[in-house]
């Protein structure tokens, strides 16, 4: 299950970037298992308005979402003879 948030840059020159980012829960470790979640960017430059960030992340939360829907949950056979 992906997590996502925004990331908010304030620029040098008095601007604010909002960046979507999405971040999947990483498994670490030998005998002594460890998680995290990395965060990767969803838009490389991010947006001027945090509701096109937020917008983005809506998006594609609803894309991730359909494809789990067509994803195959269990299986089950039947033996014909």
């Amino acid at each position: 299950m992906p997590y996502y948030r925004i990331r908010i840059d304030e620029l040098e020159n008095g601007d604010t970037r909002y960046v979507p980012q999405e971040g999947f829960l990483v498994e670490y470790g030998g005998w002594i298992k460890r998680q995290d979640i990395r965060w990767d960017d969803m838009h490389k430059d991010g947006f001027a308005l945090e509701e096109d960030a937020l917008e983005m992340i809506n998006h594609v939360r609803g894309y991730r979402n359909k494809q789990q829907g067509k994803t195959v949950k269990s299986s089950t056979y039947k033996i014909i003879e």
